[in-house]
């Protein structure tokens, strides 16, 4: 008992976990699990977009052939939800990605984990915002031909 104290302790100086500690760092897990859930929300996000555009395009060459005598713009809310869902995760990754860091710098394991969901939080973040300033971009440009 004595000798696995003495082992703790010299490993505690030494910057080193004590043998058979634990070397997690949830909030980094946590932040990198849900930079990737941001990356993958994004990307169902787009995928979405691309089916409404193109059954949208079938739609219009249906009208212009005459099978049909109007045509239903899809909505954007699906992707609207996406986005803002994603704009959630991003917060959360930055928020644990944060902790993760802290808890690093406490205990020396888990930093890069930590600033990769961080930086993953940010970029999911930043995306939504500037598809928003985009929309308000071409919304206050192209107001009057609409």
């Amino acid at each position: 008992m004595r000798v696995m104290d003495e082992e703790s302790q010299a490993a505690r100086l030494h910057g080193q976990p004590p043998a058979g500690a634990e070397l997690s760092n949830g909030p980094a897990t946590a932040s990198v699990v849900l930079g990737i859930l941001g990356l993958v929300i994004l990307l169902v996000a787009g995928v979405v977009w691309i089916i409404q555009k193109h059954e949208h395009d079938e739609a219009v060459k249906r009208l212009l052939a005459g099978t049909v005598t109007s045509v239903e713009s899809p909505g954007p809310a699906g992707i609207v939800v996406l986005s803002l869902l994603s704009l959630a995760v991003g917060i959360g990754a930055i928020v644990f990605g944060v902790k993760g860091r802290r808890l690093a710098r406490a205990e020396g394991q888990g930093r890069i984990t930590a600033t990769m969901g961080l930086v993953l939080g940010i970029v999911w973040v930043a995306i939504p915002i500037l598809a928003l300033l985009a929309f308000i971009a071409w919304v206050g440009c192209c107001i009057d031909a609409l």
